[in-house]
């Protein structure tokens, strides 16, 4: 074998030392490619998730606020839209959450029984961007005056219907920011 035959050889064994390194990392990567590209989607889903809706319920009635806050929490779930709601039961913890959290949307029970403070003080309380909604067991006939000069989204007197106070409270987080009040 002479010395150029002998290079030829070596250097075709090379190659085809490169040719199967070469196909065992494409045979990987084919391998692999459904289990990243599951992973990859899987991380786009939850960075382009909207957030979760957040609203704040102020109820004195234990019952009330939880009733409203699965009702809510439902209606969210059944649309695929994550929420997180939160029932304060006085105003003084209402305030102290509307003036160290954001939320999106505040349904405010209008009296709250035996406490000093009252719903007209969380909204008050609120910023001005903020939307929400009165909700009152003892309807004074000013209800709907009182919700128009205090610039509320909506009022519903009680016993009101779940469904229609979470498809108003969706209807605001669907809607374009409004100007303060």
């Amino acid at each position: 074998m002479t010395a150029a035959t002998a290079r030829r050889a070596a250097l075709t064994e090379q190659l085809a030392s490169q040719v199967l390194a070469r196909d065992a990392v494409v045979a990987r990567v084919v391998r692999d490619a459904p289990a990243q590209i599951a992973s990859l989607r899987s991380q786009i889903r939850v960075l382009t998730a909207p957030p979760a809706a957040r609203v704040l319920v102020v109820e004195d009635d234990e019952d009330s606020g939880e009733m409203l806050r699965a009702g809510l929490e439902q209606a969210f779930a059944a649309t695929g839209r994550a929420a997180e709601v939160r029932v304060v039961a006085d105003a003084a913890d209402a305030i102290d959450a509307a003036s160290h959290e954001a939320w999106a949307v505040v349904v405010i029970d209008l009296h709250l029984g035996h406490h000093r403070l009252s719903g007209l003080d969380v909204i008050r309380a609120l910023s001005p961007w903020t939307p929400f909604i009165l909700v009152s067991g003892t309807v004074p006939e000013s209800l709907p005056a009182l919700a128009q000069r205090s610039r509320a989204a909506a009022h519903f007197e009680k016993p009101y219907d779940v469904e229609r106070v979470a498809a108003c409270v969706a209807a605001l987080l669907d809607a374009p920011a409004a100007a303060p009040r």
